[in-house]
């Protein structure tokens, strides 16, 4: 190896790319290049929170959930489009807090 201070690998730590130069025996020059595009630190947030009916009410209210990225972890509520719509339905007036993660493990 020419540069990289002679290592064979290169440790990425954000997307990218780095151009591995090497030598051979006989003094010839050559290059590759590797390329990153999977690494991703952005956690998910809510785009989105709707709620039905959206007046005061003495039924059940339904909470619909849109985040930026699919996301998993978010136990009793139903999924769809993918992982990134969730709804839940309150029968009464509480809080809840919420701790959900993306594929890459983001929270």
């Amino acid at each position: 190896m020419i540069n990289n201070s002679g290592a064979l690998s290169y440790e990425f730590t954000n997307n990218g790319s780095f151009t591995f130069r090497f030598k051979d025996q006989y003094g010839n020059e050559g290059q590759t290049e590797a390329s990153v595009t999977r690494i991703d630190r952005t956690p998910p947030y809510v785009v989105n929170a709707m709620y039905s009916p959206s007046t005061t009410t003495n039924q059940d209210v339904l909470v619909t959930l849109t985040m930026s990225e699919a996301v998993q972890n978010l136990t009793g509520w139903i999924s769809s489009s993918g992982g990134t719509v969730f709804t839940k339905s309150y029968p009464n007036n509480q809080s809840e807090s919420l701790l959900f993660y993306d594929i890459a493990g983001n929270t």
